[in-house]
């Protein structure tokens, strides 16, 4: 993924990408490029395929209904979703699976498999945070989905980092990773 030369909310997107890298670095203007080029008609086909409800998709929205708007997705959801991709359920070939699975995979050791990512809305200035993923360790696969909001709207110097901070805590008191 080509950078344009401009500069970005945040300097670590301010280069050349991988896929990969991008995916990890949640680097919006790599995802926006793409949604332009998928367009409005194949993303609500997608999107109705992948059963992501509730995301409302138009001309005007196409770079950003999944950061602004009336689009909406709960935990729960985002939870579902992760059980059917890693379960194979998706109406998606194996090698995008394959490709997926290694893009979205964080950590692996003779312990556990760990897969995770972060997203971030801005709504009128209204900061929302999500840290969802995968731990499958010993043969026992864990799902969460983390969503918060940053207590100085102001202030979101700490949420970046602060989203799977938090994860990982919880998942070490739960002794999951």
């Amino acid at each position: 993924m080509r950078w344009d030369g401009k500069k970005r909310r945040f300097d670590f997107w301010e280069k050349d990408m991988t896929v990969r890298e991008a995916f990890h670095a949640s680097c919006l203007p790599c995802y926006q490029e793409v949604a332009r080029k998928i367009g409005v008609k194949r993303m609500r086909t997608y999107l109705k395929k992948l059963q992501y409800p509730h995301m409302e998709v138009d001309e005007n929205t196409i770079d950003n209904f999944w950061i602004k708007g009336p689009s909406r997705i709960s935990p729960l959801e985002q939870i579902l979703f992760l059980q059917r991709f890693y379960s194979r359920q998706l109406p998606i070939s194996a090698q995008t699976y394959d490709k997926m699975i290694s893009i979205f995979e964080k950590e692996k050791n003779d312990n556990y498999r760990y897969f995770g990512k972060t997203g971030w809305s801005d709504d009128n200035n209204w900061n929302n945070g999500w840290f969802v993923g995968i731990v499958d360790k010993g043969g026992k696969v864990y799902y969460f989905a983390l969503n918060v909001e940053p207590i100085d709207q102001a202030n979101t110097s700490k949420f970046t980092a602060g989203r799977e901070w938090v994860t990982r805590e919880v998942l070490k008191l739960l002794q999951i990773h």
